[in-house]
């Protein structure tokens, strides 16, 4: 029973709240859609990707899960040079210095896969050409330079990437921002109608009064519709009636 005047009490409140419901729930939807189409600027990600292996494989000394875990090792060394000003100085030069170096550490990162030997260079911009060019240029800068930096000629340019028709940004995720504010809004409603829930203080029913109070109801008081009370002649219209 008590669940039952739970459930109506919810019910009454979401009734009445219901236009304050509405607004919790479409108000912050209503600012994310303006958000990503008024103020969000988008960014494009384009990726170079570079092969590390051993450049001599005439030994027969060693094993060969020897050599592919040392070049797993130097994946990570790479990984750490490909950001140094080193590279980023002479990245920064061959785009005419468009960039600063530390205009590229922010637009770039490395990545690689568990036990890969592939690493994958990522730039980000507003512009998905300007990006590839970033990728691409790091890349190829990076390859020139390692043999004078590790004294060993073994980074392959895999793959450059390239601009394609009707590009997607990478950031921001409308899809994600979207349902996580459908979330937030539905997640701010209940608890809305909630605390409403738990301040409330009034009674549905006599039933309801007698649940929470254990107290019984000895009577009620019924609502009454006003009846028009009738208004005798005064005694001027009387004798007006009676001269008649």
């Amino acid at each position: 029973m008590r669940k039952e005047i739970n459930i109506k009490k919810l019910k009454q409140v979401i009734q009445q709240k219901k236009g304050w419901i509405f607004m919790i729930i479409s108000l912050p939807l209503l600012s994310m859609f303006v958000y990503l189409h008024l103020f969000a600027e988008p960014i494009y990600q384009k990726s170079a990707q570079l092969l590390i292996s051993q450049s001599d494989h005439s030994s027969g000394q060693r094993l060969e899960t020897q050599m592919i875990q040392a070049d797993l090792q130097l994946v990570n060394t790479y990984s750490a040079i490909i950001m140094s000003p080193r590279i980023l100085n002479g990245v920064s030069k061959a785009l005419n210095e468009d960039y600063s170096i530390l205009e590229l550490s922010e637009r770039l990162s490395v990545s690689n896969a568990t036990n890969s030997q592939i690493i994958e260079i990522n730039a980000f911009h507003k512009s998905p050409k300007v990006a590839a060019r970033i990728a691409n240029t790091t890349a190829k800068i990076f390859s020139e330079e390692i043999p004078s930096i590790m004294n060993i000629d073994n980074v392959t340019i895999l793959a450059e990437d390239e601009v394609l028709p009707n590009e997607r940004p990478a950031r921001p995720h409308r899809l994600l921002l979207f349902v996580l504010t459908i979330f937030l809004s539905l997640l701010l409603a209940l608890t809305f109608v909630f605390i409403l829930l738990a301040f409330e203080r009034s009674f549905a029913s006599s039933t309801e009064i007698e649940e929470v109070l254990n107290l019984p109801i000895l009577g009620e008081v019924s609502k009454e519709k006003r009846v028009p009370t009738f208004k005798p002649d005064s005694p001027r219209n009387t004798r007006r009636r009676a001269r008649v």
